[in-house]
C-alpha cells in the first residue's frame, strides 16, 4: 500500500534490523534506512523486529517512521512481532541438551499461540539411536521435529520447508548452531559462528542484536528468520498458573479426565495428567519440569502484591 503525503510517499514495510538508533525497513525486495518520527523515537525500545510500520518516504531520500501496525504475537527475548513459528534448535553434544530450557522457550512460544518446531542440529556427533530417542520426546507431545547436520548438509531440505513463507525465530542457546545452520541454508549470509568455551562447554553468543533475515531461492525471497541472541534463562512468570498446563500439549487431552476444572496436575486427587505421567503416555521430565514452572509461577504471584 503506498500513498502520497505532503512532501513524501506513504508505505508499509517490516523491520528486519535495527543499527544504532535507525532502523532497516523492507519494502518488498528493497531495503531502506529510517529512523522513528515524535514520540516513536522516545519510545524506539517499543520497535521491534519483525514489526510492520508505516514509513514516510521523502523527497529528499531520507525515511521516517510513522507508526507501527497492530501486531499478531510479540516475544520478549528474543525480541520479535508478527513470529508464524520457532524453530528450537538444540544438540545432544558441544553444548549438551539443556531439556529444561527447550521446554521453557516451547512454553512462551504456545503461550502467545505461536507454532513451534523442534531442530536436533550436530546429528553427525551423535548415534542415530540416541538421536531418535531425543526426537521422539517432542513428536510424542506433538510437535514435528527435523534432525539437521548444518555441517554435512543432512535434513536442510527438510528444515528449509518448514521454513517456506513463514516469518520464523531461530531460537536456542549459545553453541546449539543456529548462526552455522544459517550460513548453511543461505549462502553468503557469512554470519558470525562461535566456538564453545573451553569452561563449562557451553557456547559463546555471536548474535548481537535480532535481525530479521530473507531466505532467498532463484531471485524471490521464500521466508524470513529472526537470528536472534542465544540465552540461558528465560521468564514464564507472564502465564497465568491456570493457563500453565495449555502450554503442554500432551496434557490436553488426559487433563479432560481430570477430576476438578481447576486441577493444577500436581497433588490433587483423580488427576488425568498424573495417571497418564503413570502410564508412559507423558514423558515424566517434561511433566517435572511442568511443576517447576509451575513453583515459579506461584512464588511470583504470592509475592506480587
Amino acid at each position: 500500500m503506498a500513498e502520497a503525503r505532503g512532501a513524501g510517499l506513504v508505505v508499509e514495510g517490516r523491520i528486519v534490523g535495527v543499527d544504532s538508533g535507525f532502523y532497516d525497513v523492507a519494502l518488498g525486495d528493497r531495503v531502506v534506512r529510517a529512523r522513528p518520527r515524535g514520540r516513536l523515537r522516545l519510545d524506539a525500545g517499543e520497535l521491534l523486529t519483525g514489526d510492520r510500520v508505516e514509513l514516510l518516504l521523502m523527497d529528499d531520500g531520507t525515511a521516517v517512521i510513522q507508526r507501527v501496525l497492530p501486531r499478531r504475537n510479540r516475544l520478549l527475548r528474543p525480541a520479535a512481532a508478527n513470529v508464524d513459528q520457532v524453530v528450537i534448535v538444540f544438540s545432544l553434544v558441544e553444548p549438551p541438551w539443556n531439556r529444561a530450557l527447550t521446554d521453557r522457550i516451547a512454553v512462551l512460544a504456545e503461550a502467545e499461540g505461536i507454532d513451534v518446531v523442534f531442530c536436533l542440529n550436530k546429528m553427525d556427533l551423535v548415534d542415530a539411536a540416541e538421536a531418535e530417542a531425543a526426537a521422539g520426546v517432542y513428536r510424542r507431545a506433538g510437535y514435528p521435529v527435523v534432525l539437521v547436520s548444518a555441517r554435512t548438509g543432512a535434513g536442510l531440505e527438510s528444515l528449509l520447508e518448514r521454513l517456506r513463507d513463514r516469518v520464523t525465530v531461530l531460537a536456542g542457546e549459545s553453541g546449539v548452531g543456529k548462526s552455522t545452520l544459517l550460513n548453511a541454508l543461505q549462502p553468503g549470509l557469512k554470519l558470525e559462528t562461535g566456538q564453545l568455551s573451553r569452561r563449562g562447554g557451553r557456547g559463546r553468543h555471536t548474535t548481537r542484536r535480532s535481525r530479521l533475515l530473507p531466505l532467498v531461492r532463484g531471485n524471490r525471497v521464500v521466508g524470513y528468520v529472526v537470528d536472534a541472541p542465544g540465552f540461558s534463562r528465560l521468564d514464564v512468570t507472564v502465564i497465568d498458573r491456570y493457563e500453565l498446563a495449555d502450554c503442554f500439549p500432551e496434557f490436553r487431552e488426559p487433563a479432560q479426565q481430570c477430576r476438578f476444572d481447576d486441577c493444577l496436575h500436581r497433588a490433587e486427587p483423580g488427576c488425568g495428567v498424573k495417571r497418564a505421567v503413570e502410564a508412559g503416555a507423558v514423558d515424566p521430565i517434561r511433566y517435572r519440569h511442568y511443576l517447576e514452572l509451575l513453583d515459579e509461577i506461584e512464588e511470583y504471584e504470592a509475592n506480587r502484591y
